[in-house]
């Protein structure tokens, strides 16, 4: 039986690239075991302070996209005092392995350009990469 490999690669080999959402989810499940719904809404509104708001049909439909792409896992829970069950989000290897470079990029970024000291380097050096646009 051949096995699949794991990948943070899309279909076309490329590293997928995650949106702000998917980034702030990754992040908040790969700190926390496993997270259900309402959970992760009001962790993210608590952290956003009121600048960011996340609604329930904007957190599905995320997860959703995201258990497509393989970054994140669910389970159904048990049911709890007669109460609804609650389906459990919890980050794969596959998210793990997106979320870390991610953040290995945003590292580079945040040390751009490593070797000046001219505050004008960076422009030309934007210049020469993407010539055709103009900021």
């Amino acid at each position: 039986m051949r096995t699949k490999k794991l990948t943070n690669k899309d279909k076309h080999g490329k590293t997928l690239v995650l949106s702000a959402l998917e980034e702030d989810l990754l992040t908040l499940l790969n700190s926390n075991d496993r997270l259900y719904g309402l959970q992760i809404v009001d962790a993210i509104n608590d952290a956003g302070q009121g600048q960011r708001i996340l609604r329930s049909g904007t957190l599905y439909t995320t997860l959703r996209r995201m258990k497509t792409k393989k970054l994140v896992d669910a389970e159904w829970g048990d049911e709890t005092d007669g109460g609804a069950r609650r389906k459990y989000f919890k980050i794969s290897l596959i998210g793990k392995e997106a979320l870390q470079e991610t953040q290995k990029y945003r590292a580079r970024l945040c040390s751009w350009p490593k070797s000046s000291t001219d505050p004008n380097q960076k422009e030309k050096k934007i210049s020469q990469i993407l010539p055709s646009q103009k900021y």
